[in-house]
């Protein structure tokens, strides 16, 4: 989900908040419980693009509030869940061709980095340094390639007539 502006006087110049979502699972391999994984994605992007009247080809990068949530079957508890938040960033390329005067569709291919760190837990108990568990933490370094397409709402043309 998106929410952008262009520039009035700079048309080629816009900035967007965006909102991703991807829940790239790890499926159980050789024996091996596998994980569950969902990353959510809410990137600052600056932009610019070619004005054109119906074909507008775009780039954009910016940083990336990511936050991730990784869950694993454990032994000894129910369900181990952990959370972690970080800064990253995010870089896109599509293009938007205007099919009505409010209504464009879209395809993009939109590139997440963050690297997320993880500790494990001892019997349920989040670790502690008495617990010795910072030898089983783990760093996640997550890089998403999408390819996304949709149907867009065009504001722009409600203030320009």
């Amino acid at each position: 989900m998106k929410l952008g502006h262009y520039l009035n006087r700079l048309r080629w110049l816009g900035g967007e908040i965006d909102y991703t979502f991807a829940n790239p699972h790890q499926r159980e391999k050789g024996g091996q419980a596998g994980e569950y994984f969902r990353v959510h994605s809410i990137a600052f992007n600056l932009l610019a693009r070619y004005p054109g009247e119906r074909f507008q080809p775009y780039i954009g990068a910016g940083p990336a509030l990511m936050i991730a949530n990784i869950s694993a079957p454990n032994p000894d508890v129910s369900r181990h869940t952990q959370w972690d938040t970080k800064l990253g960033f995010n870089a896109e390329a599509g293009v938007r061709y205007l099919v009505f005067r409010n209504v464009s569709l879209f395809g993009e291919w939109k590139f997440n980095y963050a690297k997320f760190h993880y500790r494990e837990t001892f019997n349920g108990n989040p670790c502690t340094s008495l617990t010795f568990c910072g030898l089983n933490s783990f760093q996640a370094p997550y890089a998403a390639q999408h390819l996304m397409f949709g149907i867009a709402w065009n504001f722009e043309s409600l203030f320009h007539r």
